[in-house]
C-alpha cells in the first residue's frame, strides 16, 4: 500500500511530524507507522490484544511506504 500525506507550510501537523523524525531519528514512513499503531492501541485496546505483529505487519516485508512533504 503506498499512502501520501500532505502537510503543509505552517502547519501543526508539519512541525510535529518534523520534530519526531529528527527525535526519533528514523524515517517519515516510520514515524507514521508507529502513529498509527499508537492510535490503534489508544482507540481498540480490545483488538490490539489479538493483534501482537511485528513491524511491517501490514504491508509485508520490503513493501514501500511513503510520506511527501509539499
Amino acid at each position: 500500500m503506498r499512502a501520501t500525506v500532505v502537510l503543509k507550510p505552517g502547519e501543526t501537523a508539519r512541525s510535529h511530524y518534523e520534530e519526531l523524525v529528527k527525535a526519533m531519528g528514523v524515517s517519515g514512513a516510520q514515524v507514521l507507522r508507529e502513529a498509527l499503531a499508537e492510535l490503534h492501541r489508544k482507540m481498540l485496546p480490545q483488538q490490539t490484544a489479538a493483534h501482537t505483529h511485528g513491524p511491517g505487519h501490514a504491508e509485508g516485508p520490503g513493501s514501500p511506504a511513503r510520506a511527501s512533504l509539499v
